[in-house]
């Protein structure tokens, strides 16, 4: 995986020796990472993010390609040819008051990364709100399946209706507990949770992790 961490870390005057430090590590996996020939996990991946005070999109870069090298079935592959992903609004990321409205439409689109082209219900969120750094930060895009079965310890999408005819709310966080009573999501900054009665909510997705998305 072609990244821009090295130059990223470089920018920020920090040595391989301290990011090493900061994420558990020592200099020489950091080297790896940063030449190609160790590829990180997805959790592995936050972590560095974390640490360099970025989101993970920022460390994932495309391979610099000429056409001269490049074959002519991939070079008509063109923006167009790319199945898109709706984003549907944002996902609350907030300790309190912790719900934002899903939107009846997308609001914008991403392109599909190749290991969920074939995948169904799959759509896209913003994380609006500090309370999931580091895994999830303010403003990040994140990939949510609505057919995965969620377990306890991953990160999830709750959608609920306080109302018949109100809104679709949506909110971001570790699931903790499921039951027929309540759901609870798990919070990171600061630690905490919220709790959902069950008669509101619609549906528990599962946020798809960065790992997949690059088909690690």
């Amino acid at each position: 995986m072609k990244n821009s961490i090295e130059k990223i870390r470089r920018s920020k005057k920090m040595s391989m020796e301290k990011l090493g430090a900061a994420i558990g590590t020592d200099a020489s996996t950091i080297n790896k990472i940063e030449k190609g020939r160790l590829e990180p996990s997805g959790s592995r991946l936050q972590q560095i993010a974390a640490a360099l005070s970025v989101s993970i999109d920022e460390l994932i870069v495309a391979p610099d390609v000429s056409t001269d090298s490049v074959p002519r079935v991939a070079q008509a592959r063109t923006t167009s040819d790319v199945p898109q992903i709706p984003v549907m609004g944002s996902a609350a990321g907030s300790l309190l008051e912790g719900h934002f409205q899903i939107t009846d439409g997308p609001v914008d689109y991403i392109d599909t990364p190749k290991t969920l082209e074939n995948a169904r219900g799959i759509y896209a969120l913003y994380v609006d709100g500090l309370s999931m750094e580091p895994m999830f930060r303010h403003g990040e895009k994140i990939v949510v399946s609505e057919f995965r079965p969620p377990r306890v310890g991953d990160a999830v999408v709750v959608q609920e209706r306080r109302a018949e005819s109100g809104p679709l709310l949506a909110s971001i966080g570790i699931l903790e507990t499921r039951n027929g009573e309540k759901v609870i999501l798990r919070k990171l900054n600061p630690v905490g949770t919220i709790t959902i009665p069950g008669k509101y909510v619609i549906a528990i997705h599962k946020v798809i992790e960065y790992s997949e998305l690059l088909g690690s």
